[in-house]
């Protein structure tokens, strides 16, 4: 902390290694969910975030920076995939690889034909962005009758996926999301009230992506929406 406590800047780096972690796997066509071995995870990574108060202002930064991937994960080539076209559980072989075509498992995969395995290392787990940024100015502007504080906040980060296979179509590609909050306290009330605007940009960003374990569909969940609404509070 600096400047009599006005600035405070917060910083860390890390390593952790997984051996023998499990992961979970929907699988299509009434499969439910699955256990799987993932075998080995690597991540590493560094963040920090400043907050400094300016006279009746205040601004924060936070910046993450994420390298995290498999680095061992054999799975079983019979296993529910997707062919680019539907979901098959042919175990793809050198004798029909050329009739059912190379299965899609993601960007890193290297199919092991001889042993009916594929190995993931390379991939990212879920929901892994690489860079994540937010930011957030704030200010109160105080009267005699009380106090009026406007804050804006925004969030961006780079893209993610949400199965292991990292599949285009469970892939969040990067986005930001603003936010605005507007609150006004009265002097020596019991009363807060709030109004705010989420999302105020109206973008469309995913909560969830994956195979439906009942039929052979991709099934995807949002955030919310631009939002906008009221709060009132009291205190007793």
């Amino acid at each position: 902390r600096f400047l009599d406590n006005r600035l405070e800047l917060n910083f860390a780096a890390y390593k952790s290694d997984y051996t023998n972690q499990q992961v979970q796997q929907i699988v299509p066509s009434g499969g439910g969910l699955r256990i799987v071995n993932a075998g080995a995870t690597s991540y590493k990574g560094a963040e920090g975030d400043l907050a400094w108060v300016v006279g009746d202002s205040r601004v924060e930064f936070n910046l993450a920076w994420l390298d995290a991937k498999f680095t061992d994960f054999a799975l079983d080539n019979s296993q529910q995939r997707w062919n680019g076209t539907a979901w098959a559980s042919t175990r793809v072989t050198s004798a029909n690889i050329g009739t059912l075509g190379a299965p899609d498992y993601g960007p890193h995969a290297v199919l092991d034909l001889a042993n009916g395995n594929v190995q993931l290392a390379g991939n990212s787990p879920q929901q892994a962005p690489t860079w994540t940024f937010g930011a957030a100015l704030e200010h109160t502007w105080r009267g005699a009758n009380g106090a009026f504080t406007a804050r804006i906040s925004a969030k961006s980060q780079s893209e993610q996926f949400y199965t292991f296979f990292n599949r285009p179509d469970d892939r969040q590609k990067p986005y930001t999301l603003a936010n605005l909050l507007l609150t006004y306290q009265p002097t020596d009330s019991d009363y807060r009230y709030q109004a705010y605007v989420n999302n105020l940009s109206d973008e469309t960003v995913f909560s969830n992506a994956g195979p439906n374990d009942r039929s052979n569909v991709y099934v995807y969940s949002y955030l919310p929406p631009r939002t906008m609404g009221l709060r009132v509070y009291y205190k007793w």
